[in-house]
């Protein structure tokens, strides 16, 4: 597993638009092998999913009026809203894709890496929630 820094001349970048198209770039154009993480935070953001309608799903009126940026994923998915209170990571894999799909063994580092925080009641949940004493703090 690698660790891609996303940081630029050692400051972070709060850019949702830049951050969210690293994981195109990482598996479309560096085709760098093997299972990567990126772990970033956004200044505030509504990112949808590839098919979502932005009409249909954001008032955009209301984000241009609070400098909310606006941003596609590459993935499918729900609308959901970053800020500097999140932390976002994404799961990179070029090459062997045999667990795609397989939330279980995606999410396993993840709560693993919580168990080793103290965060015992991390857990993954249905088909691909991650939850903390039940409440859940992600989607896959």
């Amino acid at each position: 597993m690698f660790l891609i820094d996303t940081s630029r001349h050692g400051k972070p970048v709060y850019n949702a638009m830049i951050n969210q198209s690293l994981d195109a770039y990482l598996i479309n154009d560096l085709r760098l092998e093997g299972h990567g993480l990126i772990c970033y935070i956004n200044d505030p953001a509504v990112i949808i999913g590839r098919h979502q309608n932005a009409y249909a799903e954001v008032n955009l009126p209301y984000l241009k009026q609070h400098d909310i940026q606006l941003v596609r994923r590459t993935s499918g998915g729900g609308a959901v809203y970053h800020d500097r209170g999140n932390i976002i990571f994404e799961n990179i894999v070029v090459g062997d894709t045999t667990d795609f799909r397989d939330f279980q063994k995606i999410g396993a580092p993840i709560v693993a890496a919580l168990h080793d925080l103290g965060v015992a009641g991390a857990e993954v949940r249905g088909r691909n929630d991650m939850a903390i004493d039940g409440k859940k703090f992600s989607g896959m």
